[in-house]
């Protein structure tokens, strides 16, 4: 189903570039079009760039690949109005059939930005694909490296990890029924016979290797109460994903108990 949503998408907003090319048409019909797919494309591309478009294309039939090499020609004159007939919404129009096949690197320009911007799911369309790995970029910069001053190798571990974000995950944990408690009542119930914590002890602290996107930090974070998180991962993309994002997920408190920090184990 997404791929048939997908390339009939991808055919209405070719079809409103057509509209372009004919002198005769009265394009506000057209343009009424784009306003009411924009909403429809921007969500289906927030679901694609989710699972990093690993859908494949419908059939030769519909022509996506044209059309979409097409429509990367008109977005990549984009602030170059030398041909008259492509106003802001061609560029617009462009943009989204784009998206719907590769994260876009650029945003559109603001002039031509209406449409997406209009509907909730065109702003987390730009916010996911063009915000979040700016911000991201930011925390990679500051994150802190174990041990101090060591520049991690080139590997292939982290090259997949930095190319590919895993698990992809939205804004829950599955924990949903269960109670947090503390890491020595967990282990008291797993093990009967073992001895207690003493009261005095420190705080303890639970590492996540290889914590990847975040995801199992949130889950510890609902298991278990008073302790710390050490959230390691050897990839600064994954490890900057993960803290962006818990930041927004978490509470202040829970966000304040993790710490990451970027290594090799």
């Amino acid at each position: 189903h997404v791929v048939r949503w997908r390339a009939c998408l991808c055919q209405a907003l070719w079809k409103y570039l057509s509209f372009i090319d004919d002198a005769n048409d009265n394009s506000s019909s057209a343009k009424i079009t784009l306003s009411q797919l924009s909403e429809d494309t921007a969500a289906l591309c927030c679901h694609l760039s989710f699972v990093g478009y690993c859908v494949p294309c419908c059939d030769e039939a519909t022509h996506e690949t044209g059309y979409l090499e097409a429509a990367k020609r008109i977005v990549g004159t984009c602030g170059n109005h030398a041909d008259k007939r492509i106003d802001d919404d061609a560029f617009t129009a462009a943009w989204l059939l784009s998206a719907l096949y590769e994260d876009p690197v650029d945003p559109p320009p603001p002039a031509t930005n209406c449409h997406i911007r209009a509907s909730s799911a065109g702003r987390a369309l730009l916010a996911m694909c063009l915000e979040h790995p700016a911000e991201e970029a930011a925390i990679a910069r500051e994150l802190d490296v174990l041990p101090p001053e060591h520049r991690l190798p080139d590997t292939p571990c982290r090259e997949f990890y930095d190319a590919t974000l895993y698990p992809p995950w939205h804004s829950a944990a599955e924990s949903a029924g269960v109670l947090p408690s503390t890491l020595d009542e967990r282990l008291r119930r797993h093990y009967p016979w073992r001895v207690s914590l003493a009261q005095n002890a420190s705080r303890p602290s639970i590492l996540i290797a290889g914590c990847g996107s975040g995801h199992q930090i949130a889950v510890e974070l609902r298991t278990y109460a008073v302790c710390d998180i050490v959230a390691l991962d050897c990839s600064p993309k994954a490890l900057a994903h993960a803290k962006r994002k818990l930041k927004v997920v978490l509470s202040p408190q829970d966000f304040g108990r993790v710490r990451f920090v970027l290594g090799e184990i």
